[in-house]
């Protein structure tokens, strides 16, 4: 079967499908607001500041991952020699020490090869 749908539908479509995690990426500030619980986070830019976040969210589950636009990112390993781009820690400390191996780094997964930077 085939169907037919409106030249719209398709330029849309491939728009989606190349820049969708973009466009869901800003979206995410939205979905609480509307009532979907959503566990509480925050993006680091520093040791430092992993560090700080790592201990407002005061507990001992902590999990580091490296925002980059690709699937693999937990099997990914970093050129400096860190596996995976999703990590548990459980102090603050090792937050802030697992987080300055991530940050700045190029990672690699099985869809960036060699060109992913965080």
């Amino acid at each position: 079967m085939a169907t037919f749908l409106p030249r719209s539908v398709n330029l849309a479509e491939s728009y989606l499908l190349k820049n969708g995690s973009k466009l869901l990426a800003g979206t995410s500030a939205n979905i609480p607001n509307n009532g979907i619980p959503v566990p509480k986070f925050n993006v680091a830019k520093t040791q430092d500041e992993a560090v700080k976040f790592a201990k407002d969210l005061n507990t001992k589950d902590i999990v580091l991952k490296a925002q980059v636009l690709a699937g693999g990112r937990g099997k990914g390993s970093f050129k400096n020699g860190l596996k995976g781009g999703v990590r548990m820690v459980d102090t603050p400390e090792l937050a802030g020490e697992i987080a300055s191996k991530m940050l700045k780094q190029l990672l690699v997964t099985k869809q960036t090869e060699l060109r992913s930077h965080l």
